[in-house]
């Protein structure tokens, strides 16, 4: 059950026409103002440049919630390391009314099927010795008015394809921010084993065949769920290996 907090996510929401990347504005806020408060939220109906995992460019089409939250969690180096898998159980949560085929593909993107739905970013940053993060969400609502691309690394599919609504990125983001609070604060009072078994049942490839490609070699194994680090669990000739960095592609 959500219950309300104090600094509530979302309060001030700051509401940009168009930017490189909301993460990246915040940053840019942040430099100018370092002691702007958790919770501060940026969002932009257009995002010209928005980042995504592994260095590559997120392409998200008009009309998509493009948003930014700053946190300031007080935990360890290691357990930041799954604040983006939390973030993915938040919003996972938060879809499951309207879309309960919603899953979640290690480590923290949202899925339809096999089709991307949401993207998830958190860049960190040790500011006089605390963390500060930025965390970025990109869901795709409206499909491109010209299609998808043909050149996709992976499908990509829309709110407005899987349902029929004409609901606008602030109506989703206002849904989206108290499961991300709830779950946040969760993890900062008991770590990740207390998000674990959320993000586990929410697991798009459990029980299934999956391939991780990392640089230039790849791991095989039948994918098991998460450890309490965040790693991939694959069971792989009779042995779990524990994966912390690559690609996953299912078999």
């Amino acid at each position: 059950m959500l219950t309300p907090a104090e600094g509530l996510f979302g309060q001030p929401l700051i509401q940009v026409a168009e930017t490189d990347s909301t993460n990246s504005l915040l940053w840019r806020m942040l430099q100018q103002q370092p002691s702007l408060a958790e919770g501060v939220t940026v969002m932009a109906e257009r995002q010209q440049a928005g980042r995504g995992r592994l260095g590559r460019q997120w392409l998200m089409p008009e009309g998509g919630l493009a948003c930014s939250i700053l946190l300031r969690p007080d935990v360890s180096r290691s357990q930041l390391a799954t604040l983006s898998l939390v973030a993915a159980v938040a919003v996972q949560q938060s879809l499951l009314p309207w879309l309960p085929m919603a899953r979640i593909k290690w480590p923290n993107d949202i899925l339809v099927g096999e089709a991307k739905l949401c993207g998830i970013l958190a860049e960190s940053q040790m500011i006089e010795e605390t963390a500060v993060v930025v965390l970025g969400i990109g869901l795709n609502i409206r499909p491109p008015a010209k299609g998808w691309p043909d050149d996709l690394r992976r499908p990509a599919t829309c709110l407005q394809q899987e349902l029929i609504t004409t609901d606008t990125a602030a109506q989703w983001l206002r849904r989206l921010l108290p499961y991300m609070q709830y779950w946040y604060q969760r993890w900062q009072q008991h770590g990740f084993a207390a998000v674990q078994p959320a993000w586990m049942r929410g697991f798009a490839h459990r029980g299934k065949s999956l391939i991780v490609v990392q640089n230039h070699h790849t791991v095989q194994g039948i994918a098991e769920g998460v450890d309490r680090s965040g790693a991939l669990l694959l069971r792989c000739r009779g042995r779990l290996e524990r994966i912390t960095s690559g690609e996953v592609e299912q078999e």
